[in-house]
C-alpha cells in the first residue's frame, strides 16, 4: 500500500469522526475546543454553524474515501491540493482567539491539528513507494 493511500484513509477516518462530533455531539465538540462560555458558544447560531461544519467534514470524508481507491498519481494530486486547505485552516485557527478560554488560547488544538494534517497531506506525495511503479518516489 502506498503512503498516499494510507494518508487518504487517515483523512477519511478523521473527517468522518469530526463530522459525527460536529453534527451529533455539537455541544461536546464546542467544549472540547475550549470556547469561552460568553453566551456565544451555546447559542442557536453557533450550534447551527457547527453542524454545517460537520456536514462539510462528512463531504470531505467521502471525497477521501473515493481518493483512497484511486491510483497513486490521482491520490498525490488530491493530497497536494488538500495541503492548501490545511494551510487555510491553520490560518483560520489563529483567528477568533477572543472566543477561546485562556487555556484554549494556550493550547490552540486547531493550530497543531492543521499543521499535522498539512504534513500528512504533503509528505506521502514525495516520500514512500508508488503503488503503480513499485519504485521509491
Amino acid at each position: 500500500m502506498a503512503f498516499t493511500t494510507l494518508a487518504c484513509r487517515i483523512f477519511y477516518v478523521y473527517y468522518g469522526v469530526m463530522a459525527y462530533m460536529f453534527m451529533f455531539q455539537t455541544e461536546t465538540q464546542i467544549k472540547m475546543f475550549e470556547y469561552a462560555d460568553n453566551g456565544i458558544a451555546a447559542n442557536a447560531l453557533a450550534l447551527n454553524m457547527a453542524r454545517w461544519c460537520g456536514a462539510g467534514f462528512a463531504s470531505l470524508s467521502l471525497v477521501f474515501m473515493a481518493a483512497a481507491q484511486l491510483p497513486f498519481k490521482s491520490q498525490k494530486k488530491i493530497l497536494q491540493y488538500s495541503f492548501v486547505g490545511c494551510l487555510v485552516s491553520s490560518y483560520m485557527s489563529e483567528q477568533g482567539q477572543e472566543l477561546l478560554t485562556e487555556k484554549g488560547q494556550e493550547l490552540n488544538i486547531g493550530r497543531y491539528l492543521c499543521i499535522l494534517f498539512a504534513l500528512l497531506s504533503i509528505v506521502p506525495c514525495y516520500v514512500g513507494t508508488s503503488a503503480e511503479k513499485g519504485k521509491t518516489q
